[in-house]
């Protein structure tokens, strides 16, 4: 096996940069690939490039490991710098950001109790890391329902794919973008937003009456990042309401009106078709 470092896998990426992106394609959304697909991808690649790829050597750099089922799981790390690399996000139901959102929380009843100075620290420390990874996912959906939101638009070919616009429009509308309001709503007590603002107001508070230099900063460090998230929840629910919300809404409107349209024109010659019955505005005499 060979010795596993930052350098050494800086450069498994850069020599092998395309079999990697096609790995990565051909395994969403869940990063599992199987093994005869992942067999074809190395063979395909060795056949197009200078640079030799095997199995061997995706294991040895832990690009993957191999699950009970023969398949191959891309490693979380990978999949997560590679989705900053490709600028190619995959949703994630908002539970999942309500999870993050109830650890912050739960980071910050705590520290309100506690009384070890070591303890507090590493509270501190971990609200704010938590913080930020609630930040960078709430970026990431955002980004893949715009993405996705703008294909969805562009894409409209026949009656079936009009049906099926509407159907996605509806889902992400009520599956993302209604509960991602809800965690980021400023005026519900619940929500994320809610939790900064106490936050914001606490250690705001503690930076000027901590016993020591050491607390002080850590309190100062969590204040800033609390600002910086509200300025930052603030811009993406800007877009999730004024943006993508009526963009799906406009989808969804386009295309029943286009699927009409098109059942009108398929089923002309064939009136009795029509659920309501089409006047007669012109005799044929």
């Amino acid at each position: 096996m060979i010795r596993l470092s930052g350098k050494t896998i800086l450069k498994f990426l850069q020599d092998h940069y395309e079999f990697v992106q096609d790995a990565f394609n051909s395994s969403k959304p869940d990063f599992i690939i199987d093994l005869d697909k992942l067999e074809r991808l190395v063979e395909e690649y060795n056949v197009s490039s200078k640079t030799s790829m095997s199995i061997t050597k995706l294991l040895d750099v832990k690009f993957c490991r191999q699950l009970p089922t023969k398949d191959y799981k891309i490693n979380k790390s990978y999949v997560d710098f590679l989705q900053f690399i490709f600028d190619d996000f995959t949703l994630d139901l908002p539970q999942t950001l309500k999870e993050k959102y109830t650890t912050i929380f739960d980071f910050f009843t705590t520290l309100k109790t506690e009384v070890n100075l070591d303890r507090r620290i590493v509270l501190i420390q971990n609200i704010i890391n938590v913080i930020e990874d609630f930040l960078y996912a709430i970026h990431r959906q955002t980004q893949r329902l715009f993405t996705d939101t703008e294909r969805l638009r562009a894409d409209a070919t026949d009656y079936i794919d009009l049906t099926k616009r509407i159907e996605t429009a509806v889902y992400w509308t009520d599956e993302y973008i209604n509960p991602l309001n809800k965690i980021l709503e400023r005026d519900h007590p619940e929500s994320f937003y809610a939790a900064l603002v106490q936050i914001q107001t606490y250690s705001h508070e503690r930076q000027y009456i901590a016993d020591g230099y050491k607390l002080k900063r850590e309190y100062q460090k969590l204040y800033g990042s609390v600002l910086f998230a509200r300025a930052e929840l603030d811009a993406n629910l800007q877009k999730l309401t004024r943006e993508l919300g009526p963009l799906l809404d406009r989808i969804k409107s386009d295309s029943m009106i286009l699927s009409g349209f098109y059942h009108f024109v398929e089923n002309i010659d064939y009136p009795e078709k029509y659920i309501v019955p089409v006047p007669q505005l012109i005799k044929k005499t």
